[in-house]
Order: structure tokens, then sequence, then C-alpha cells
């Protein structure tokens, strides 16, 4: 184990225990025109490009500025003129490049008075209701802000009857006029931000809802199922690639980092983030700098992250997997458990990489068009 597990205990209020390959094994789903380049505060992306143009000109340009704060840039190239691996070789020795990786296309992992808490076998398991006689998690602090749990996945249900009630609302903007009210970058915000398609409107998805079920549906309303979290407050961050996943951890950490500095004025007070996804290659962090070094850049503002495995059965020490081979201090890694205590035979799995397991196969939660259903994978843990 590679942190003391007794954390769990604190992070199950807030987050429910969750989400080297060479090149050639990890090329499916890798965007092979697409790298991720972290500068230094003071360099500049377009001096890079135009050096990088007059080596083979034409040959690459800049897609978008993924983490302003960060300097982290996303590099389209042309394969042909920039063949294997040389781009890369070659960012990797300028002075002015701290981290630079491919860009990928990421992949999902998947008592109170609700009456289907009783198929809600993972919540005993684990202790819950004995938590739940001291706090059900979520409202709001001592001082009386509201505590949010930002769900990065790749799509939700807003409009759910058992989630509607723990639905991050920002309270810095104006919803519809157009207008960044709270000069974030994001017009619109209500509820979090769209990064794949670069939108305030949430796009629907059943994985996020399912997860967001497991994490915080609303608890002892007479309806549905009760989250870990009864009354917590969910931020929802849509992604498909690993520049949109790096992009919401910038939102992420600025709306903490807003909080923390206004003493609560400004931002929200996040304290954790969800990630029921991955690559669907092994791959070790390593590999993947820029991505894992954002969970100790979400740690230094006070957010921690839980993270599910592969659903696959191999052990992640071995040949690797994004992100829980990541060595953070901030991240807690999950693998999938069955009702019986043991580990369900598709999860990853580590001695080193992975902290703790957790239910999730046959997790009931929330589906699609107010139902409710089990559900499984890493996701669910």
């Amino acid at each position: 184990m590679k942190k003391n597990t007794v954390l769990f205990l604190v992070f199950a209020l807030i987050l429910p225990g969750l989400a080297a390959a060479q090149n050639a094994r990890a090329a499916s789903s890798r965007i092979p025109d697409q790298l991720i380049v972290q500068l230094q505060p003071q360099a500049s992306a377009e001096a890079l490009l135009l050096d990088l143009n007059r080596q083979q000109p034409g040959s690459v340009q800049i897609l978008r500025t993924v983490a302003t704060r960060y300097n982290i840039h996303l590099f389209q190239f042309d394969p042909a003129r920039w063949r294997g691996d040389r781009l890369l070789a070659a960012l990797q020795k300028k002075r002015e490049v701290d981290a630079v990786q491919y860009n990928y296309h990421i992949s999902t992992r998947e008592t109170p008075d609700d009456p289907e808490y009783e198929l809600q076998w993972g919540v005993e398991r684990i202790g819950t209701p004995a938590v739940w006689k001291a706090a059900n998690g979520g409202g709001l602090t001592a001082q009386g802000d509201t505590i949010v749990v930002a769900i990065v996945d790749s799509g939700f249900d807003l409009q759910h009857e058992d989630l509607e009630d723990n639905i991050w609302r920002n309270p810095h903007e104006i919803p519809g006029d157009g207008i960044d009210n709270d000069q974030h970058g994001f017009p619109d915000d209500i509820y979090g931000w769209d990064f794949v398609a670069d939108s305030d409107s949430i796009r629907y998805g059943d994985h996020g809802l399912s997860v967001s079920g497991i994490l915080g549906a609303k608890g002892n309303n007479s309806r549905g199922i009760a989250g870990i979290n009864w009354n917590i407050k969910m931020m929802f961050l849509t992604i498909g690639r690993v520049d949109h996943i790096i992009a919401s951890y910038e939102y992420v950490i600025e709306q903490r980092r807003r909080y923390n500095e206004s003493n609560g004025q400004e931002g929200a007070f996040i304290v954790a983030t969800n990630a029921s996804f991955g690559l669907a290659d092994p791959i070790f962090c390593e590999e993947q700098p820029v991505w894992g070094g954002m969970y100790d850049l979400l740690g230094e503002v006070g957010v921690l992250t839980g993270a599910g495995t592969a659903n696959r059965d191999r052990n992640v020490d071995e040949v690797g997997d994004m992100p829980t081979t990541c060595e953070s201090e901030f991240l807690l890694t999950v693998l999938n458990g069955n009702e019986d205590e043991e580990r369900h035979a598709p999860s990853g799995y580590g001695e080193v990489s992975i902290d703790m397991a957790a239910p999730g196969e046959g997790t009931y939660t929330l589906r699609p068009f107010n139902r409710y259903g089990a559900w499984g994978g890493n996701s669910a843990a």
C-alpha cells in the first residue's frame, strides 16, 4: 500500500471508495498527431512553434491552450514529416519544455427512508450506516460553506429525480446572460462545463449519471436510493480525451484557489474529484507526465482524487495503468470488489499501485429516465 488506508474512513464522507507499456503496445487509443506540451512559466508557445516550423515548415500548429495557469498547450503535427517519436524526442530536449506526452482518447470505468436502499449492499459493507450516525455527508461546513465534489466523466443526466437536489449551482454566475460574470473564463458555467464541446450545456450520459448516484444521490428523501453523501453538491465536468481531463482539473484548481484566497467569497469549496475513467491501453504514469502531474497540483489547493483501476485482469504494477500508477499522495486508487468481498475477476490489481478494494460489482444506483438498477465495474467501485 503506498498510502495509509485510515485516510479512507475520512474520505468516505466526501467520496466513495472509487477510478511501462511501450508505445507500440499503447497505440490503439493514442491520437497519433497530437502532443500535450507543458512549458516553463515564462516560455512562449508561439516562439516554440516558430522554432519547430523552421525545422519542418508548416508541420506543427497549436490547436488550443489546455491550461492557461500551467502553460499547457495542445500541439498538432504532421506525422509524415515528424516520423516515429522524433517530435516528442525533440521537445523533451528543449529547456523551455517541462513535460510532453501524447494525447489519448479516454475510456470510462464503469439507513435512510429511500425505498430501494435495501438493494445497496455496498454501503452496508463499508460501514456507512455507522458513519451516518455522526454525519451523513455533504451539506455545509461549520462555517456555512457549501461542500462540493467535482465529477469528471463522459456525460450526466441533470434531470434525474434523485439527483437534481444535489447538483452544484455556481452562485457567482447569472444563468443565460452569456457573460462570464465571475471572470473565470467560462460564461454561464452554472453546473460545471462540457470540455468536449467547450460549452456550458452539460451533455447527457448514463455513465456519469450512475457514478453520481453512488456518490451523491439525495438521501432520506423517500425516493429511490441514498448516495454515500446525502447532501453533497456535485459539479459536472465532461471529457473525452486526455487534454479535456487536464483542462477540467485546471478548472477545479482555479475554483478552489479562488475559494481559498477569498475566504469563501469566490470560487467553490471543492474537496474531491472522481476519476471513473482511464486509458484502454496499459500505460505508466511516467509516460503521461502532464496529466499525472495534475494530482499534486490539485492536492496543493486541498483537493483529493479517487480513481478506479482498469477493468482488466492484470497487474497494473507490471504493465501500467492511467491514472492509478501515479504516485501522488493526493490520489486514492481502488479495485472492483464483489458481494463476497473478493476482487471481481476482470478488475486490475497491484500491491504498490492500488490502495484498497471497494464495493463495485452489482452496485445499485441511478439509471436513465428516473430509473434505478444494478451497475458495476471499477467505475462503481
